[in-house]
């Protein structure tokens, strides 16, 4: 027998942020007992906590015991990075997100997990079976995940089966065809022998058709929402799938499904637009996260802006939502013809970064003919003129007066200079029809820490050496070699924040650093002339 999870106030909540009206949940859950259905996901219990959200993006305990329902079994979803901290999971978030005891009529949880969280949850099943009466596992993006590592992870999954009520997988990227589905449902078979639910995005039109076909080749558990609404450009609508009764093999009421939408559903997407278009058609094709798309069409973007940004996420690793690749008011894309990928200069070479100290000019000659003779991929930070231009191959500036005191200056360079993406209005006078200014999203780290994935550098200060080693590390640098970097005189707080940045950046255990010129930071010193 086929099952049903509605999770209209789940994933709908994506485009009202889960502003439901009380009276909306009351005769929603109401009519789905009516109609039959078997499961409803009434909201996420999401860590953060904000007055712009409502209530079941929280699901309180005292939200769930009001949830009066017979028929239709109630569940949650909890996101795995509420969960997981730097790959383990952290049973301090768990016990704050779930400190007291869930009522009698919560039936499951779901944790939605990217790969990677997978790994940190499933040795935590047991563990998680004690505190939950159900546990259902979502991996997202199955698309992306490579057979070997599916059959990897259904072999765990599959040890761990008697706490597992069923297994879902998401075509969050919403590119599946019937072909891929029924192949990748076919892999986890062979490992995983427990059920399996399926979570179909509507970006090509395909998702009811999919949904068919992988109940053929073995699903089990079917998600939905009333009128399709969910992120980005939606799911398989619930009141098109309870029709399909030959494959579900059950008959389901569709008089209170169809009351729910002409009354509430109708009017929320009149108000919201959800749905598929040729943008979410665009984003399937390419592999690009439908929030993107979604946020773009909210902020009222003109259709030739919309294209031309698709074309530039279509180019960049972009199945994860990032907003920082939007930079608020999108300014990465206004310079799309400029789109940098360091990896496509520096793979593999050796690196030079040279700083501003007295060491450089002191031993120009030497640097200069160290660059020439290993053929160093060479940065020069800020607007510094200690080695000539010849031998620089990338400038490089991320302090907000540096930039913006020398606008003259960065009209004047002849070499690429890469500056933060954020500061793109800012320095509107510059003309940007000139290639050599380019923008790279670059942004403080809440955590105080390094990171360097997706195309975006988070840095714990805006030092521009932070902004350099963030470039060097993404273009995979083979060695990277410091020069310049001496420290300050009688200036002792700005080297205790350099110490620190430099620290921060050995803590995330990324590429070592040698100074080739004396430093008093925490660089080992390599002679080199």
């Amino acid at each position: 027998m086929i099952k049903i999870l509605d999770c209209t106030i789940r994933d709908g909540g994506y485009y009202n942020k889960w502003q439901f009206s009380n009276k909306l949940i009351k005769d929603y859950i109401r009519k789905i007992n009516q109609a039959k259905i078997d499961f409803a996901e009434v909201g996420f219990r999401l860590k953060k906590k904000t007055t712009r959200l409502g209530i079941s993006a929280y699901s309180s305990n005292e939200y769930l015991k009001n949830i009066k329902s017979k028929y239709t079994k109630i569940c949650i979803m909890v996101n795995a990075a509420d969960l997981v901290v730097e790959k383990k999971f952290n049973k301090n978030n768990f016990s704050k997100l779930f400190s007291k005891k869930f009522p009698k009529n919560l039936y499951m949880v779901r944790i939605a997990c990217h790969l990677h969280e997978l790994d940190a949850i499933i040795p935590q099943l047991r563990f998680l079976k004690t505190k939950f009466r159900n546990i259902a596992i979502n991996l997202m993006q199955i698309s992306e995940i490579k057979n070997k590592d599916l059959i990897i992870r259904t072999k765990k999954l599959e040890k761990k089966r008697k706490y597992l009520k069923v297994f879902y997988i998401a075509d969050s990227l919403g590119c599946l065809n019937r072909k891929k589905l029924t192949s990748i449902v076919g892999t986890i078979k062979k490992n995983w022998h427990g059920e399996i639910g399926f979570h179909a995005h509507d970006n090509m039109q395909k998702a009811l058709s999919n949904c068919e076909a992988g109940i053929k080749a073995g699903i089990t558990w079917l998600d939905s929402t009333l009128l399709g609404m969910g992120r980005g450009p939606g799911n398989v609508k619930t009141e098109e799938l309870i029709t399909v009764n030959k494959i579900l093999k059950k008959k389901i009421d569709s008089k209170p499904i169809k009351e729910l939408v002409k009354e509430y559903f109708v009017p929320l997407k009149k108000k919201f637009s959800w749905g598929t278009n040729i943008y979410y058609l665009l984003a399937a094709q390419n592999k690009i996260h439908p929030t993107y798309i979604q946020t773009l069409i909210g902020d009222k973007q003109k259709k030739k802006l919309i294209y031309e940004k698709i074309k530039i996420l279509s180019k960049i690793n972009s199945t994860n939502f990032n907003p920082d690749f939007l930079d608020n008011s999108h300014n990465i894309f206004n310079n799309n013809k400029n789109i940098y990928r360091p990896k496509n200069e520096i793979n593999n070479r050796n690196v030079l970064i040279i700083g501003s100290g007295k060491s450089v000019s002191k031993h120009k000659n030497k640097i200069e003919k160290l660059i020439a003779n290993e053929k160093l991929f060479t940065i020069k930070l800020n607007m510094m003129k200690n080695i000539d231009d010849d031998y620089v191959d990338l400038r490089l500036s991320s302090h907000p007066s540096r930039i913006l005191s020398n606008i003259n200056e960065l009209k004047k360079i002849t070499k690429k200079i890469i500056i933060p993406s954020s500061f793109y209005k800012k320095i509107s006078s510059v003309d940007y029809a000139n290639k050599n200014v380019i923008f790279f999203p670059f942004k403080i780290s809440k955590k105080n820490k390094f990171s360097f994935k997706n195309n975006l550098i988070e840095s714990p200060c805006n030092l521009s050496l932070s902004f350099a080693l963030g470039i060097v590390n993404l273009g995979n640098a083979k060695k990277i070699y410091l020069a310049g970097f001496d420290g300050f005189e009688n200036i002792e707080y700005k080297n205790v924040e350099f110490n620190e940045m430099i620290n921060a950046y050995h803590n995330y255990n990324a590429k070592k650093l040698f100074s080739i010129t004396k430093s008093k930071f925490n660089i080992k010193f390599l002679k080199k002339f």
